[in-house]
């Protein structure tokens, strides 16, 4: 069956996963890791691009941005081709390194965006990577939680919205949401399956 056309649109939210081809991991060690978010990092801008949340793990990236002209699959082929080439070269192999395409969906709900934001910032805590998500270095949850300068994440975007415009409250009830989440993470048996079923009830329902 022939892959149907990417839904694009300005001002559209999308959330977007890259994997590794195989699963394979796409970070090796820190150098890796710095480059492919320092990479992300330069497509936001250039793209104009509102990253929301996002968090890169070894064999995978979660983000939640928003586009403000229909440049997702152009940015996302920018990525994605210019740290591909740089990897094999650098670790000096051949090859897809990214499985072919990247996922998207669109959100069009403030609850859609609230559950992926937690969940994208409690994903290397469902993967035994560290105790708590502001252990994890390749995350937004450190801007968004106040512990680095706000550099990928905008002022204006989920804390001004989560704090009716007051960032110091939306910063507040984000880590709220994130420390309730934790808890019931740590608590319950099973919730990392719960969890990511929940998020794809939730993007199927909008």
């Amino acid at each position: 069956m022939p892959r149907q056309p990417r839904s694009e649109a300005a001002g559209a939210v999308h959330h977007v996963v890259f994997q590794g081809n195989g699963r394979c991991r796409i970070v090796l060690d820190r150098v890796d890791a710095e480059r492919l978010w320092s990479g992300f990092e330069i497509v936001c801008k250039s793209c104009e691009w509102e990253c929301t949340a996002a968090c890169l793990l070894g064999t995978h990236f979660h983000t939640f941005v928003r586009t403000e002209v229909p440049n997702l699959g152009e940015g996302m082929r920018q990525l994605l081709g210019s740290y591909a080439r740089w990897f094999n070269m650098r670790h000096a192999r051949e090859g897809h390194l990214f499985r072919s395409p990247f996922w998207s969906t669109k959100v069009t709900t403030n609850d859609h965006l609230l559950v992926g934001a937690s969940y994208v910032a409690l994903n290397p805590v469902r993967a035994g990577l560290c105790a708590h998500p502001s252990e994890w270095l390749w995350t937004t949850h450190r801007e968004l939680a106040g512990l680095e300068p706000q550099k990928l994440v905008r002022a204006d975007g989920l804390l001004a919205w989560l704090g009716n415009n007051d960032l110091d409250r939306g910063r507040h009830a984000y880590k709220q949401m994130i420390e309730d989440d934790l808890a019931r993470l740590r608590a319950t048996p099973g919730y990392r399956h719960a969890s990511l079923s929940y998020l794809r009830e939730v993007e199927q329902r909008h």
